[in-house]
């Protein structure tokens, strides 16, 4: 299987960022893992770090915590399309959304937005390794 360059994790739990980071990096799948706590703090970084001399390390696959203080995974993904380079870019990365909770119509209001902003799977917390090679092999595979 083909390695996966960058991933991006965000999670407002530094614990859950640490351990999903060391269990990503365990799988030799991964290149290089980022974590951020924040999300502003990772818009910021790709707001001003990022431009066409440097597309190439935009992450691969984005997990996101679906509930964070800041901000949820929704509005991430709504401010993450809306940069420039991304725009630019064209890139569409692997997004999934990992909860305590599988979302679904019945059970969570936004979650119509789903599939709309680009989230291709989701996930239960805590992640397991069987969970994201199978959605990382079904996502090499297309």
């Amino acid at each position: 299987m083909k390695k996966i360059q960058n991933v991006l994790l965000i999670d407002d739990s530094k614990a859950e960022n640490n351990r999903n980071k060391s269990l990503l990096e365990s799988m030799a799948l991964f290149e290089t893992v980022t974590t951020y706590s924040n999300p502003n703090d990772a818009l910021a970084f790709f707001k001003t770090n990022f431009d066409s001399s440097n597309l190439n390390t935009l992450p691969e696959i984005i997990l996101l915590d679906v509930e964070m203080p800041e901000m949820d995974a929704f509005e991430f993904l709504y401010k993450y399309r809306k940069i420039d380079t991304i725009i630019r870019s064209k890139f569409k990365p692997l997004i999934i959304i990992v909860s305590n909770h599988l979302l679904k119509n019945d059970n969570m209001e936004k979650s119509k937005y789903y599939f709309p902003i680009g989230v291709n799977d989701q996930i239960l917390k805590p992640i397991d390794k069987e969970d994201i090679l199978s959605i990382v092999e079904d996502y090499l595979e297309k």
